[in-house]
Order: structure tokens, then C-alpha cells, then sequence
């Protein structure tokens, strides 16, 4: 019937068989290793066009190696691979987060269970979308300034002199002296 061996290290079986002709006596050494276990990083946002770092995994059993494996190639990382996954810039060329999920199995002898992770992609804010130009008057009242982000990304506003403070508030222009002023958002 079947073994259970709760401790590593090396063992021996024997298998006695005996019949009225007497008894024969086989032996045989085995050796148990114990399954590696494997800690992953914690999961990761970061955005697109920026270097990820490495990351590393760790076993408590030593001479643990390990293989990994994407489930989107498309963040800028590998379907597989062998060892720790070194750093990469992350790529994102949609509107939306992307996210990948990183299954790492360690092996040492045996194979142990694996650990997942999730890297997430978040993509570069889309330009947003200023009006045309606007013509005032001398000393006329000007309006704040339109410009519409797409989803949640934050406008900032500048103009040739200066920062409105990293403020999502548009500006309103200047009336008082005359010339074009530009007005930038990022």
C-alpha cells in the first residue's frame, strides 16, 4: 500500500516476502525532499512608458529555481520565462488599465504550489479637448477658460507667464492689455 513520509531526508523501505520455503528480504533507500514553497511580490499598478523594477520570488527551501508565466503579453512582458523577471517598461496603448497575472512555480527536486501576482498597466491620460480660439474685447469681461478631460484625469492649466498652481480650474484671461495670450492644459 501507499507511504506517507511526513519528514524529508533519506529513508529505507524494506519488503519482506516469505512463503514456506522460507524468506527473501529486499531493501531499498529513498529519498523525500520537501516541495518549495514560493512567495511573489504584492501586486503592482504602474503606468504605461515607465520601467517596472525587477521582481524577485523566495523560497524557504534553498536551491529553488522557478519558471513564471504571463497571462498578457501585451503590458510589455514575456508569455514565460525562467528565474526572476527583470525590470521592463510597461506598455499600454488602450484607453482602459490592463492587467496581467504572473503565475510563478518553484521547483527544487519537487514541484511545489505556485503564487500568482497582477501587474496592472494604466494607460497615458488621452489629450483633452480645448475650444477653439476666443476673441475678447479691450477691459470686456472674459469667462473661464473649457477644456474637457476624458474620464478622471486631472487638468492643469498654464499660460506664458506662469502655473495657475497645478490647479484643474481654468483660468479666465486677461482683458486688460492687448495681444494674443496662449493658454496651455496638460
Amino acid at each position: 500500500g501507499p507511504i506517507t513520509y511526513n519528514t524529508s531526508g533519506g529513508h529505507n523501505i524494506s519488503l519482506t516476502v516469505s512463503n514456506e520455503c522460507g524468506a527473501t528480504t529486499v531493501s531499498q533507500a529513498i529519498n523525500v525532499t520537501v516541495a518549495p514553497n514560493i512567495v511573489v511580490p504584492a501586486n503592482q499598478d504602474i503606468c504605461a512608458g515607465t520601467a517596472t523594477g525587477s521582481y524577485t520570488f523566495s523560497s524557504s527551501v534553498n536551491g529553488t529555481t522557478y519558471t513564471w508565466t504571463n497571462s498578457n503579453t501585451s503590458i510589455g512582458l514575456a508569455a514565460s520565462g525562467t528565474g526572476h523577471i527583470p525590470s521592463f517598461i510597461a506598455i499600454n496603448n488602450t484607453s482602459a488599465p490592463i492587467t496581467a497575472t504572473i503565475t510563478v512555480t518553484p521547483r527544487a527536486g519537487c514541484t511545489g504550489p505556485s503564487g500568482t501576482f497582477t501587474i496592472t498597466v494604466n494607460p497615458k491620460p488621452a489629450p483633452p479637448k480645448a475650444t477653439t480660439p476666443i476673441t475678447y474685447c479691450l477691459n470686456a469681461t472674459a469667462t473661464a477658460l473649457q477644456a474637457i478631460a476624458d474620464g478622471e484625469n486631472i487638468l492643469t492649466w498654464y499660460n506664458n507667464s506662469s502655473l495657475q498652481n497645478g490647479s484643474s480650474v481654468a483660468p479666465v484671461p486677461s482683458t486688460n492689455t492687448a495681444g494674443p495670450f496662449t493658454y496651455y492644459v496638460i
